[in-house]
This record gives C-alpha cells, sequence and structure tokens, in this order.
C-alpha cells in the first residue's frame, strides 16, 4: 500500500513539474509578445509624430513661399 501511494505522489509530482514547465513556457511566449506590441506601439506613435512635424513644415514652407511669389507678383503687375 505504501509503495502504490509513493507512486502515485512521484508521478504526481512529475505531472506538476510538466505542467510547471509548459506553463513557465507560455507566460514567457506571452512576455515576449507583449514586449514586441508595446515595441510596435511605440514607433508608431513616433512615426504619427514625424509626420505631423513633416506636416506642418510643409504647410508653413509653403505659406513663405506663396507669400515670396505673391509679393513678386504684385511687384510685377503694380510697375
Amino acid at each position: 500500500m505504501a509503495a502504490r501511494i509513493a507512486a502515485a505522489g512521484g508521478s504526481a509530482r512529475v505531472e506538476d513539474r510538466s505542467a510547471i514547465v509548459r506553463a513557465r513556457e507560455t507566460l514567457n511566449t506571452a512576455t515576449e509578445k507583449l514586449e514586441r506590441l508595446a515595441l510596435d506601439v511605440a514607433s508608431t506613435d513616433e512615426q504619427r509624430l514625424r509626420f505631423l512635424f513633416a506636416v506642418v513644415a510643409g504647410v508653413l514652407a509653403g505659406v513663405l513661399l506663396w507669400s515670396f511669389l505673391l509679393d513678386a507678383i504684385a511687384r510685377a503687375l503694380g510697375e
């Protein structure tokens, strides 16, 4: 009877160890996925910010260029 209890306890420990190993692997995989997702989100935000700066710079450059062109046209027509 004691041998069967010891054998059952041993097999239960082996099953527990394998379950812990599987759980640890699953947790590590999920952690890696979350880290990759966080990096993707950060790079997406950075790209949006750079795009916004480029749009603002383009608009300002266009306004500045257009003001010089209008000034040159107005001076040419005024004479």
